[in-house]
């Protein structure tokens, strides 16, 4: 379900308002979130999370009574024949308080501690009644029963100039006739909508079908749609009953708005058949997810699968659907507003989730971009009791061949080529231009930072030059790690800002182990003009990380010295073979005698003879033949070029006539 939001105030991280979500019919189960749209401010009060007193208690059955009787009789009264009682929008006032998706979750866990005159008036408030509507229409296609109105508060604008459908042929769906049909265009829209929404849920990505709860004449041949006006919501997906059968899926039917006139904050008063078309495809997907999940939980969560996950791809499908209408932008202002948001954590930013989403059906695999969501619904079918972290897991590895850490961590990285940053090769998704861009940190993180970074989620950390930094910029990360993932907990990666004058940004991606432990070093560190550290956690639980500059950690040798050796340790100086010091990073090289004299010397590029001559393994020395037969000592030192360190072996030489 969904409720709309204001282009205005979509970057702003105001709580999201969610809809009345419970239908009671055989018994409860509970409607996936209604897409909405959130006004400015605490409207209504509607800021809670929970169902929630000013003191943070929760509120008992007859405080929940009192709070919510006043629009519960509000929804019964204002069935077929009732009125709109409260104006739309911003402009509404007085409106009874609505309760979010959470205040119904608990709301239902105390049904039994509620007045059973309570309990028959949430059930006259959240059950529909086919008699409330004047007619139906079957859609060209043949799948689809839509109830309406032609008068009354639930009433469509009766215009009829155009039809969809040919010589009642159900492949001719798509087909447009320019002459009435006597159906309303709007029903015809809608008609479209929800079979092109098919078309590409069922027949092109293979999805289930949707289970056809009972229409008003108790048959199951069609998908029943309602049209009702429904103020601030776009639609609704009523889950109905469990399938008899004893297989999974539950069935469910469909509520769309019926009046779009006075949404001219987001344009639907001028273009009613963007709004239809969208929210078709959002809740047939929630109709798909009702048809594929086993239990609906006591939270009101589909099998294992997060709200966030089930509301972004939703959101996604009607993208993906009908791309030109671009609806989604109104919610990803809040991941853009706050790119450190935890992922479906079933917080109120559920909508918000599709921008991930988006990234996951555009960039993990080109070639299948449905896989990933699909896949996860499908081991959700398949596997009941598979959790949902194990589940992304496994389908990141499968679908997009990297850990979840890595997927989410090239999400949260390549999220910064937004807006005016928009450009290839880093150009983020489709739209990428049309999105808001997240702030850059205005402040240089520390020498040693340990930060609190949430359920797949990251943290933004700014560097830039300083005079006291060397040319090569260390960085550690040493990350807490969940041993409930199966792969790695940690993924991070580089913005790195060229200096310069250039505005050149690229993505250096940083290798992390599977003990959330990884160091990037970036030479020419002083010619930078600043470099962004992106470290997400991708467990489903929060995390510390620990991360480190340069004098704060313990410079490691990212080149390896190989051992030093000095071979043979015996040489006749009349054999002309030279005395081998083998290993890398040689820098200097002392060979004296017994009593201490100097015989030569060797630092790199300089000698002080033509005795030392460099070759690919080391470093060779060839005795002069007028020396003196006797012991020597040679002491050779290796010095790792990043680190500093410094290695020395010392060597006894016997040399022979």
């Amino acid at each position: 379900m969904r409720k709309s939001i204001k282009h205005t105030i979509a970057e702003n991280s105001f709580p999201q308002i969610v809809s009345l979500s419970a239908l009671l019919i055989v018994f409860c189960v509970y409607p996936l979130q209604a897409k909405e749209r959130e006004r400015s401010g605490n409207a209504q009060g509607l800021s809670r999370v929970s169902i929630n007193d000013a003191r943070g208690n929760d509120l008992s059955p007859v405080e929940i009574e009192a709070r919510f009787r006043s629009f519960f009789e509000e929804r019964v009264n204002n069935r077929r024949g009732g009125t709109r009682t409260q104006q739309h929008g911003a402009h509404a006032t007085g409106r009874p308080v609505r309760p979010t998706q959470q205040d119904l979750f608990a709301l239902v866990r105390m049904w039994d501690d509620l007045t059973p005159e309570f309990r028959e008036l949430y059930r006259r408030a959240t059950d529909i009644l086919p008699e409330d509507y004047d007619t139906f229409h079957i859609s060209p296609s043949g799948k689809f029963k839509i109830y309406y109105s032609t008068s009354g508060m639930n009433a469509v604008n009766l215009t009829d100039t155009m039809g969809y459908g040919a010589n009642d042929d159900p492949s001719s769906w798509h087909v447009r006739s320019p002459w009435s049909n006597g159906v309303p265009d709007y029903i015809d829209e809608t008609a479209f909508a929800l079979d092109s929404a098919w078309a590409m849920l069922v027949d092109r990505f293979g999805f289930i079908e949707p289970i056809n709860a009972p229409d008003a004449d108790g048959a199951t041949a069609h998908y029943s749609v309602l049209i009702s006006y429904l103020y601030d919501y776009y639609g609704v997906t009523w889950p109905y009953a469990r399938q008899t059968t004893g297989a999974p899926g539950f069935s469910s039917y469909i509520e769309i708005n019926s009046d779009w006139s006075d949404w001219d904050d987001l344009g639907y008063h001028l273009r009613p058949y963007d709004a239809v078309r969208v929210t078709c495809a959002h809740e047939l997907f929630h109709a798909v997810q009702y048809a594929m999940v086993h239990t609906i939980r006591g939270d009101g969560q589909l099998d294992n699968l997060s709200f966030g996950w089930l509301e972004g791809s939703a959101v996604l499908m009607e993208d993906v659907a009908f791309p030109e209408v671009k609806d989604y932008i109104q919610y990803i202002g809040r991941f853009f507003t706050n790119p450190r948001m935890s992922f479906f954590d079933n917080s109120n930013n559920m909508y918000a989730n599709s921008i991930l989403l988006k990234y996951l059906y555009e960039k993990t695999n080109p070639e299948d971009s449905i896989g990933f969501v699909k896949a996860i619904q499908y081991n959700s079918y398949n596997e009941r009791t598979l959790a949902f972290h194990r589940n992304i897991e496994r389908v990141s590895q499968n679908h997009a061949g990297k850990s979840w850490a890595e997927t989410l961590n090239g999400f949260h990285a390549e999220s910064y080529f937004t807006g005016s940053r928009a450009r290839r090769p880093w150009a983020f998704v489709n739209d990428a231009e049309l999105m808001r861009a997240w702030a850059v940190p205005t402040t240089p993180a520390a020498g040693s930072e340990t930060v609190t970074v949430n359920r797949n989620s990251a943290i933004f950390l700014l560097y830039e030059p300083r005079p006291d930094h060397p040319d090569t910029l260390l960085i550690s990360i040493n990350g807490q790690v969940d041993n409930d993932m199966t792969g790695k907990t940690w993924s991070a990666s580089a913005l790195v800002m060229e200096g310069g004058g250039s505005d050149s940004v690229g993505i250096v991606p940083i290798t992390m182990n599977q003990n959330g432990s990884g160091l990037f070093t970036l030479t020419d560190w002083k010619e930078k003009k600043r470099c962004i550290l992106v470290v997400t956690n991708a467990s489903a639980n929060q995390n510390r990380v620990t991360v480190k500059i340069n004098d704060f950690i313990e410079p490691p040798d990212t080149t390896p010295n190989t051992p030093l050796n000095i071979y043979p340790n015996v040489v006749r100086v009349s054999s002309r073979n030279p005395v081998l010091i083998s290993g890398n990073h040689i820098s200097e090289i002392r060979i004296m005698t017994a009593d201490g004299k100097f015989l030569g010397y060797y630092n790199g590029d300089n000698t002080r003879d033509n005795a030392f001559r460099k070759v690919e393994n080391g470093v060779e020395w060839y005795p002069n033949r007028r020396l003196i037969p006797g012991v020597l000592f040679i002491s050779a030192t290796s010095q790792n070029p990043v680190s500093n360190r410094r290695n020395t072996q010392r060597r006894k030489v016997m040399l022979l006539p």
